[in-house]
C-alpha cells in the first residue's frame, strides 16, 4: 500500500506527481494527474477552477506564492496551443508543491485522492469516521466491514514511526482506529480481486494481519484471496464464536493453520494441538473444496458446519467432533456413504441434497439424525429406503426430484418402507394424511398376514405375479378373503334400501382394492366373483330385449391389424406390439419446468434467440426472462397437402408471445427422464407475434386446444396450439386477458353447457339404437392407438363418460390451405366407440412411459409407418402419457393416452362411479 514520503530532491518530486493529458467533455477541459507512490499509482481528473480553489486555500493557511499558480485567460482560452501550455504550467505547479512542503497539507492530500489510495491519509479519515461512530457500533454489537485494502493500511501504518496525528485535527488521531479494532466484536472482510477505484492496486493481493482484532467474536470473509495474504490470526483461537468464509478458499487449512507450518494430527498430541476453543458454527459455503481437510477437527466445539456448494466428494475427518449436531454438505459431489457412522458423531440435522447419491446403506446406523435432506440426487430404489426405518429419531425427510418419486404409489411404498415412522414423519414438507396411513396400514396387515417381506412396484412390475393377473398371488387371495369377510358383516346387518346398500357396498369393496392393489387394483375387479355377480345382475337393466349389458358396446374404425391376435391374447407381451399414437405426450415433470426454475431460466437465456428474431423485436434481457409465463403445447405446421404437430414452448411476455420450438429431447439412461433438474431440452427459435396483431381467441372443445387468428401484414392466419390439459388452457387464456387484454370465446361443439348431444353428431345409425344419458361426468381429449382407430394430424379425440356409456368422439379440424386433408367449412365430429359402464371387463392394463423400444412400429407392410417423427430425437414424445388398455368382453378394445396420470386417476374414479350406479 502506498506511503507518501516527502522528496528530498527536485527529481522525486517530479516523479511523485505528472499531468499525463487534457480530455475535453462537455465543453469544459479537465487535465489527468498521475500520482505515483511507487509501487502504486492512480489518477485524478480536475478541471482548472478546482486548481484555483487548491490554490486559494494554500494562500490562506500555508503562505503559498499566490503568483505560482498559471493564470487565467479569458480569450483564446480553448485552444490547443493553450491547453498544452496551462498543462505544462499546471504540472510543474503540483511539482513545487510537492517539494517545497515536508508534510503534505491536508487540501493538497485531498486533492491528489491521498485519502483513497495513501496509508496515512486513509487511516486519518478511517480515525474521524471512528470517532463519530465508533462508540455507537460497539455499544450496539454492531458488525463492521473492512476490506483488505483497509486492513493492509491499518497494518502499515502501526508499522510506521510517525505521530498519530497526520494533521492539526484531533478527531484523525489513530489513537481512535487503534481503540475502535481492540474492541470490535464482529468484522466482515469483503475482497476484490479488480482493481481499486483509478488505481493499480488490487486489494486481494495484499497482505493483513487481524493480530490487533483481540476481541472479535464473529467474522465473515467474502471473495478474497487467503493462501497467501493473511498472516496472524492466533488471537482469534480463544474467542472467536462464529466463522463464515465465502468465495476465498481452496483447502480450510488455509485460514485454521494460517502460520502453522507443522501440525501432524497422528503424531502431535491432542493436548497440543492448536484448537478453535470457542467456535461454534461456521460456514464455508461456496469455495473450492475438494476435500474436508484434517485441521477439521480443530473445531473441538463446532455445534453447526455449511459445507455446502463446493467440490467435495467424501465425508472424513468429522468423527471427533462430539458437539456437532448439524452439518449441510449439499451441492456437493459425494457418491458413497459408506460407514458414515464412523465418521460422523451425534448428528441431528444432515443435508445431502444435491450430490450423486445412490445408495443409503451407509445412513442406517446414523441413529441420532432427526432431520434428513436427501433431494435432488440419483436414488431409484425403493429398497434403499429399508436403510431409513432403521433410525428411530427421524422426523423430517425429503427425497424430493429423485428418480423413486416418479414411481407409481411413490408416497405410500415409501410409508411403508418407514414403517412406525410414517405417522409421525414428515415427507417432502408434507405430514402422512389419514388416507395415507390407512393406505400403509392395510398394506402392513397383508405384509404381516403373508409372512415375508412385502412386495413392491418396481421399474413397472411386480416381482412376484399371478400369470393371468400379474398381480401378487397373495394379495389376490388377501383381497378376496378381505371382501369375504366384509360381506360377511354386511349381511349381519339389516338392508335398509337395497340400492343405496349395493352400491355402498360396491364402492367399499373398490376402496379396499385400490388400497390393496396398487397400480393394478383395477385388475381385481374381476376376481370379486360373489359380490360382482350379485352386483351386476342387480345392477343390469330391466327392459328384457337388453339382458345383454354389451348390447351397446360399438367401436367404430377398428383397424384388422394385429387386433384379432391381440383380442385372443391380451398379455404385458402383446401390448407391446400395439402401435402407440403419433399425437404428442410431454413427461409430466416437464409440464411444471417454467421460469421458477433457476437453471431453465439460465438455460432460457442462452437459447439463440436474437439472430433469429427480426429488427423490430426487441431484444430479449434477463429482466423479461424473470417475468414471462411459460406455457408447453403442441402447434400445427402444414403444407399444401399434410399438417404435422410440432412441440413448443410458448413465452408471454408484456410486449410479445414467442413459440420455441423444442428440437431435441433426449436422455442418456431411459430411467432418468424423470429427473427433471438433469434435464434441459434443447429449444430453437420459430416465430414471435405482437399482441396487437391477434384478431381473436376461441377456445376449443373440452379446453382442449386455442385458436388465434391473426393479421400480419393484411394476411391472414389461424395458430392452433393443442394443449395438455384444461389448466394450462385456462391459464394461457387468462394471462392473454390479464397482459394483453384479449377476451376469449368458445367454439361451438355438440359439448356445451356439460351435456353430450349424440344426434348434432355425424355418426352411423347403429347409434339410434343407443340411449346414451347426456350428463357429461368426465371429458378429456386423449391419444388413441393408430390400429384401432383412424389416427392423423389435425384430428383430436375426445374421451367422454356419462351415467350410461362411455363414448369416444373424434374432431377434425379445418385447414382451408389443405385440401385434400379438409374441404369442409367446419370441424366435423364423429363417434369412434360408445361402450356402456356396465359391461363385463375382460381385462385391463395400465403402463406409462415405453422406455424398452425404441422402435414404435416394426411390423412390415404398416401403412403408417411413414408416419414416424423425422428427428428421432424426439421419439420420446410419442410414446409418453399414462396409458390404459381396456377389453371389454364385446370385443370393444379402448387403446388410450391420458396426458397425465392425473387425468386417467379422473377417468377411473368417474367410471368406476357411473359403474357402481343403478
Amino acid at each position: 500500500m502506498a506511503v507518501y514520503i516527502s522528496p528530498v530532491d527536485w527529481d522525486k518530486a517530479v516523479d511523485i506527481c505528472k499531468i499525463l493529458r487534457s480530455e475535453d467533455k462537455d465543453g469544459f477541459t479537465s487535465y489527468v494527474i498521475e500520482v505515483r507512490l511507487l509501487p502504486y499509482k492512480w489518477q485524478v481528473k480536475h478541471r482548472y477552477r478546482q486548481f484555483v480553489e487548491l490554490h486559494e486555500k494554500l494562500i490562506k493557511n500555508y503562505s503559498v506564492n499566490k503568483n505560482l499558480l498559471p493564470p487565467k485567460k479569458i480569450l483564446g482560452n480553448r485552444s490547443e496551443s493553450f491547453i498544452m501550455e496551462r498543462q505544462k504550467a499546471l504540472e510543474l505547479y503540483l511539482q513545487t508543491l510537492m517539494f517545497q512542503f515536508s508534510s503534505l497539507p491536508e487540501p493538497l492530500a485531498l486533492f491528489l485522492d491521498f485519502q483513497k489510495y495513501e496509508v496515512q491519509a486513509m487511516m486519518s479519515i478511517l480515525a474521524e469516521v471512528l470517532f463519530n461512530e465508533g462508540d455507537e457500533i460497539i455499544e450496539k454489537a454492531e458488525s463492521y466491514e473492512l476490506n483488505p485494502l483497509q486492513l493492509h493500511a491499518i497494518t502499515e501504518r502501526l508499522k510506521l514511526g510517525y505521530p498519530t496525528f497526520y494533521s492539526n485535527n484531533p478527531k484523525q488521531d489513530i489513537a481512535h482506529l487503534v481503540d475502535f479494532i481492540t474492541q470490535l466484536k464482529h468484522l466482515k472482510i469483503l475482497g476484490s480481486f479488480k482493481y481499486f477505484g483509478t488505481s493499480n492496486i488490487i486489494p486481494n493481493h495484499l497482505t493483513y494481519d487481524l493480530s490487533m482484532f483481540k476481541f472479535l467474536e464473529t467474522i465473515e470473509i467474502a471473495n478474497c484471496e487467503l493462501e497467501k495474504n493473511l498472516v496472524s490470526v492466533d488471537a482469534l483461537r480463544t474467542r472467536l464464536k462464529s466463522l463464515k468464509i465465502n468465495r476465498s478458499l481452496k483447502d480450510l487449512s488455509n485460514f485454521l493453520l494460517c502460520e502453522i507450518v507443522h501440525w501432524c494430527p497422528v503424531i502431535d498430541p491432542i493436548k497440543n494441538w492448536p484448537f478453535w476453543q470457542s467456535i461454534t458454527y461456521v460456514n464455508f459455503s461456496h469455495n473450492s473444496l475438494t476435500r474436508i481437510h484434517p485441521c477439521i477437527k480443530l473445531l473441538s466445539s463446532v455445534e453447526k458446519i455449511d459445507l455446502s456448494h463446493n467440490e467435495i466428494e467424501v465425508i472424513e475427518n468429522m468423527e471427533t467432533l462430539s458437539e456437532l449436531s448439524i452439518l449441510i454438505l449439499s451441492h456437493n459431489k459425494i457418491q458413497e456413504l459408506d460407514h458414515l457412522h464412523t465418521r460422523l458423531g451425534n448428528i441431528h440435522s444432515l443435508n445431502l441434497s444435491s450430490n450423486q447419491i445412490k445408495c443409503l446403506h451407509g445412513l442406517s446406523k446414523l441413529f441420532s439424525v432427526r432431520k434428513l435432506f436427501l433431494e435432488n440426487n440419483l436414488i431409484s430404489s425403493m429398497a434403499e429406503i429399508n436403510n431409513l426405518g432403521k433410525l428411530p429419531c427421524l422426523e423430517i425427510l425429503n427425497l424430493q426430484n429423485n428418480p423413486i418419486t416418479f414411481t407409481v404409489d411413490y408416497r405410500p411404498q415409501l410409508l411403508l418402507k418407514l414403517g412406525s415412522l410414517a405417522p409421525e414423519i414428515t415427507l417432502d414438507g408434507l405430514k402422512a394424511t389419514e388416507k395415507e396411513i390407512d393406505t400403509v396400514s392395510v398394506l402392513q396387515a397383508l405384509k404381516d398376514a403373508r409372512n415375508e417381506p412385502m412386495t413392491t412396484f418396481q421399474n413397472g412390475h411386480f416381482e412376484e405375479t399371478n400369470s393371468k393377473t400379474n398381480f401378487p398371488v397373495k394379495t389376490v387371495r388377501f383381497a378376496q378373503r378381505k371382501i369375504q369377510e366384509e360381506n360377511i358383516v354386511e349381511c349381519s346387518v339389516k338392508k335398509t334400501t337395497s340400492n343405496l346398500h349395493n352400491v355402498s357396498k360396491f364402492r367399499q369393496q373398490v376402496e379396499t382394492l385400490r388400497r390393496i392393489g396398487g397400480n393394478d387394483w383395477l385388475r381385481l375387479l374381476n376376481e370379486m366373483h360373489c359380490p360382482s355377480d350379485k352386483i351386476a345382475a342387480e345392477l343390469a337393466p330391466q327392459n328384457p330385449s337388453k339382458n345383454n349389458p354389451t348390447f351397446d358396446d360399438i367401436q367404430f374404425h377398428s383397424t384388422d391389424i394385429s387386433f384379432q391376435k391381440i383380442s385372443d391374447k391380451f398379455t404385458s407381451e402383446s401390448i407391446k406390439t400395439l402401435p402407440s399414437s403419433y399425437q404428442i405426450s410431454y413427461p409430466e415433470f416437464l409440464m411444471f419446468l417454467d421460469i421458477g426454475n433457476q437453471e431453465f431460466k439460465e438455460h432460457l437465456l442462452t437459447v439463440s434467440l436474437q439472430k433469429d428474431i427480426t429488427n423490430d423485436i426487441e431484444q430479449i434481457s434477463t429482466k423479461m426472462i424473470a417475468e414471462a409465463k411459460v406455457f408447453w403445447v403442441v402447434t400445427f405446421q402444414h403444407n399444401e397437402c399434410s399438417v404435422r404437430e410440432i412441440p413448443v414452448c410458448v413465452l408471454l411476455f408484456q410486449t410479445k408471445i414467442i413459440f420455441l420450438q423444442l428440437k431435441k429431447f433426449t436422455t442418456a439412461l431411459h430411467m432418468e427422464i424423470s429427473y427433471f433438474s438433469k434435464f434441459y431440452p434443447e429449444l430453437v427459435y420459430l416465430r414471435c407475434i405482437k399482441p396487437q396483431e391477434i384478431l381473436a381467441l376461441n377456445v376449443g372443445s373440452c379446453n382442449a386446444f386455442i385458436q388465434l387468428r391473426i393479421k400480419i401484414h393484411n394476411t391472414y392466419e389461424n395458430i392452433v396450439i393443442l394443449t395438455m390439459n384444461k389448466d394450462t388452457t385456462i391459464g394461457f387464456v387468462s394471462e392473454c386477458l390479464h397482459l394483453y387484454n384479449i377476451d376469449s370465446t368458445c367454439t361451438k361443439n355438440p359439448f356445451t353447457n356439460n351435456l353430450l348431444d349424440i344426434e348434432k353428431i355425424d355418426a352411423s345409425l347403429l347409434l339410434s339404437k343407443i340411449s346414451v344419458e347426456k350428463q357429461i361426468i368426465f371429458s378429456q381429449r386423449v391419444c388413441i392407438s393408430k390400429a384401432l382407430h383412424k389416427v392423423q394430424n389435425g384430428i383430436l379425440h375426445y374421451l367422454f363418460v356419462t351415467p350410461s356409456h362411455i363414448v369416444l368422439v373424434e374432431e377434425r379440424l379445418h385447414f382451408p390451405q389443405i385440401f385434400e386433408l379438409d374441404n369442409t367449412a367446419n370441424p366435423q365430429f364423429q363417434v369412434c366407440a360408445v361402450v356402456s359402464v356396465h359391461s363385463n371387463i375382460k381385462q385391463i392394463h395400465l403402463k406409462d412411459i415405453d422406455f424398452e423400444s425404441d422402435n414404435l412400429d416394426s411390423e412390415p407392410g404398416n401403412s403408417m409407418n411413414n408416419l414416424l417423427p423425422e428427428n428421432d430425437e424426439l421419439s420420446i414424445l410419442y410414446r409418453c402419457g399414462s396409458w390404459l388398455i381396456i377389453e371389454f368382453e364385446s370385443n370393444v378394445l379402448l387403446y388410450l393416452n391420458f396426458f397425465s396420470l392425473k387425468q386417467r386417476t379422473e377417468f377411473l374414479d368417474a367410471f368406476l362411479g357411473a359403474r357402481s350406479q343403478k
